[in-house]
Parts: C-alpha cells; structure tokens; sequence
C-alpha cells in the first residue's frame, strides 16, 4: 500500500497543478486516472484501521492491536487529512451547481479552487517520510546491536 500511495502522491504532485492551471476540462483518461488515485487512497485509509501500531516507549513500546485503539489513533492524527482529500469535491460542485454561462463561469472557478484541495494529499508524504525515517532509525540499531553483541 506504501509504494502505491507513493506512486499516488507523485501523480498528485506533477498532474494536479497542471490539471488546475492548464486544463479545463481533463477528458475520460484524466478522469480514470484520478478515479484510480481515489481508489489507492481509501485503500490506504482502510489499511490504517487495519494495521497495528507501536506505542511510544514511554507507555512501554508495546505493539497495539486493538482495532478500537488503532481506530482511535487513526481519528485523532490523519483521517480528517484523508477524508477530505479523498473526497471528490469538483465533481460535487459541478453537478450540484449546473446551471448557465454565468453559473458555468462560476463553476469553474469553484471546481478550480475545489481541485487544489486534492494538494492535501502531499501531506502523506510527511507520514512516509516518518516511516522511512523510522525505518532507518531502527536499521541503524540493529546495526549496532548486531555489531557490539559479539
């Protein structure tokens, strides 16, 4: 699931300003691929009620596996994140408020705005990099241990 959200967060990162800049109106395959990135995003967000985490050492290191805890974890750090980011809020927009030239106008200068809204998912790449750190952090002491237990 990481590397996919990876792979979403760059696709984010590089077609969504040009999406918002340059392009009115995406057509069918700009539709698909963002529909695609929606789907790698709530998948994410199911997985982060599904997976255990580690308790800070101050409260004992302790691996959590309650779903209740994890849910609870998740609803207080991320998910207002993911929530919002997951919503496709320009096609709301569009189809909530149909209407004439003027309102057409409008439209797109509001489904516009809504689109940079879709940034917000650059903030996982905090949480990534979190990972990534804490990844590192633990290679380098197992490294240690490994080196000075002999």
């Amino acid at each position: 699931i990481d590397m996919s959200t990876l792979l979403a967060l760059i696709y984010t990162a590089t077609v969504t300003p040009y999406e918002i800049a340059f392009v009115p109106d995406g057509g069918v395959a700009l539709e698909v691929a963002n529909y695609l990135v929606l789907g790698v995003f709530s998948a994410g967000m199911v997985a982060a009620f599904l997976v255990p985490f580690r308790e800070p050492l101050w409260k004992g290191g302790a691996i959590v596996r309650d779903h209740w805890k994890i849910a609870k974890k998740y609803f207080c750090s991320w998910f207002l994140i993911d929530v919002l980011s997951t919503i496709p809020i320009d096609k709301i927009i569009s189809q909530l408020l149909d209407g004439g030239d003027d309102a057409q106008t409008s439209i797109l200068m509001m489904t516009r705005g809504a689109r940079l809204l879709r940034i917000v998912r650059l903030t996982r790449l905090l949480k990534l990099g979190r990972l990534a750190r804490t990844t590192r952090i633990l290679s380098r002491v197992a490294q240690y241990f490994e080196k000075y237990s002999e």
